[in-house]
């Protein structure tokens, strides 16, 4: 997610269902990894650059659930999403 929401968008709802409560934005994913692990790891997260290639390769593929997740990006999904990086290193 770009930003955390405070009210799950109908589009989000009807794509992810029961899944939707794992989407986090990059803030949140970093609070979490870190929270009770300050003095063992060192964690960065970052937005990935590389959003509109990944979903174009997918999308790509012809298969039946990269159409259908393509409808939903077209619907306003790719202005909420991201991907975002994760790199945690032991201190």
């Amino acid at each position: 997610m770009k930003t955390e929401l405070e009210q799950v968008p109908e589009v989000m709802s009807e794509w992810l269902e029961d899944a939707v409560d794992t989407f986090h934005s990059a803030d949140w994913w970093e609070k979490h990894i870190q929270q009770g692990c300050e003095d063992l790891i060192e964690v960065t997260v970052y937005e990935s650059d590389q959003f509109e290639a990944c979903w174009q390769d997918w999308i790509n593929t012809g298969n039946e659930y990269a159409i259908n997740d393509e409808k939903f990006l077209n619907r306003g999904l790719k202005e909420l999403l991201n991907f975002v990086m994760i790199v945690v290193r032991k201190k």
